[in-house]
């Protein structure tokens, strides 16, 4: 990921300062000279859009290496900004997207100082130094005037989210730690105390912003926006550090991507093998294979063609190195548009009293649903959809069958 930082660093460069290649005057034409297809520090240009009515040209830019996203906002202004974004869905209240916040910024490898960003507020030129945590995400935001104090925060800020040191004692601090009333007498009350979990207590004071937040939660009862991500006090004790680490772990990745090009191939490779593969059993697992599509008024010669769909699906592989993490997200939303639709109170009353579901289990379902991994999905891929195999048993209630037992083809549980 070392490389990978370098990259942003390197892009951030070459598109912050002006090009000696281009004689256009202003920062919005000379971005225009960017083409689709162009590359840049292992970014590659994906589109180059001009916007008059903010007097700004948008390069949207993506990283072949991690998928990583890049927007570079090119105009005419002194004031230089730059921010890194992540996307942090919380499935509790205890804060965990909040206090990494705070946690990523008291030191990383380059930088391990105790809070080198409290430091650089009295060395740097910014105009403008924060991080920010959002219902859904989280944004370290900085600017400045000057070129060389753009650089240094650069570094500082990339530093910090992608390798951050995220020490025990710097959890306990800007988290939750209990710590006697007095401190210098141990036998006075233990009360909580944190960053955090202070600022969560002084936030939940304002009247307006506990019924803005109840509002949203009820709204919203089934998905990431029924919980605090800024941290509910009362459940912002029930955070480890080693969750906290975890959650760096998923979330603060340049894409989020992930899927490795070799188990890609592999699993292809595979099939394609088990294509050629031609078994005394081979008709009766064609059969098999064929009809549950047929049954559903599929097409059964289309299905056959698995070397033309395996052709077809490394060419958008080529096209579009995302693709794959796109389908997925895909899956996601269709699958959470159905678990996050509104459920009638007499729907849930029923589904408790036949089949025993509560809340609770609903919620862990989703929960389930939302920790689904691109490796999850090929491991399950290459374990059940393999040609050839036998995938379609199915569990069915009765007494025990003697001739079902003895084939292979079934398990019984």
């Amino acid at each position: 990921m070392m490389r990978q930082c370098r990259a942003g660093l390197l892009l951030s460069r070459a598109l912050f300062k002006n090009s000696w290649r281009w004689q256009a005057s202003s920062a919005s034409e000379r971005a225009l000279q960017y083409k689709p297809g162009e590359t840049i520090h292992g970014f590659t240009v994906k589109e180059v859009t001009p916007v008059p009515d903010l007097f700004l040209t948008a390069v949207k830019l993506d990283h072949e290496g991690t998928g990583a996203k890049y927007l570079h906002v090119a105009r005419e202004d002194t004031n230089n900004l730059f921010s890194v974004q992540f996307r942090t869905t919380p499935l509790d209240s205890t804060g965990v997207p909040h206090i990494l916040e705070h946690t990523v910024l008291c030191g990383s490898q380059k930088y391990p100082c105790r809070d080198p960003f409290f430091k650089m507020l009295n060395r740097s030129l910014s105009t403008f130094m924060n991080a920010f945590t959002a219902n859904d995400y989280t944004m370290y935001p900085f600017s400045t005037q000057n070129a060389k104090d753009f650089q240094n925060l650069l570094s500082v800020y990339l530093d910090a989210v992608f390798f951050p040191c995220l020490r025990e004692l710097d959890f306990w601090q800007e988290g939750w730690r209990l710590e006697h009333e007095n401190p210098t007498d141990s036998t006075s009350p233990l009360i909580f105390k944190g960053i955090v979990f202070n600022e969560m207590k002084g936030a939940f004071t304002d009247n307006e912003r506990v019924f803005a937040q109840q509002l949203q939660n009820k709204l919203l009862p089934d998905h990431t926006y029924s919980v605090v991500s800024g941290g509910e006090p009362l459940d912002i004790p029930d955070l480890t550090w080693n969750q906290l680490k975890q959650f760096h772990a998923t979330h603060y990745h340049p894409s989020r991507k992930g899927f490795e090009q070799e188990r890609i191939e592999a699993l292809l490779h595979k099939l394609e093998i088990q294509m050629k593969h031609q078994s005394t059993s081979f008709g009766l697992s064609l059969a098999s294979y064929i009809a549950s599509c047929w049954n559903h008024d599929g097409d059964p010669v289309d299905l056959l063609k698995i070397g033309e769909k395996i052709n077809r699906f490394r060419q958008c592989l080529k096209d579009n190195p995302t693709f794959l993490q796109e389908k997925l997200d895909e899956a996601k939303l269709s699958v959470f548009s159905a678990v996050d639709s509104p459920v009638a109170p007499s729907d849930k009353g029923m589904n408790l009293f036949l089949h025993g579901i509560t809340d609770e289990m609903r919620q862990k379902h989703r929960e389930q649903l939302f920790a689904v991994s691109h490796s999850d999905l090929i491991n399950v891929a290459s374990r059940y959809l393999a040609l050839g195999q036998c995938t379609h048993g199915m569990a069915i209630l009765g007494p025990e069958n003697a001739s079902i037992a003895k084939d292979p083809s079934w398990i019984i549980r």
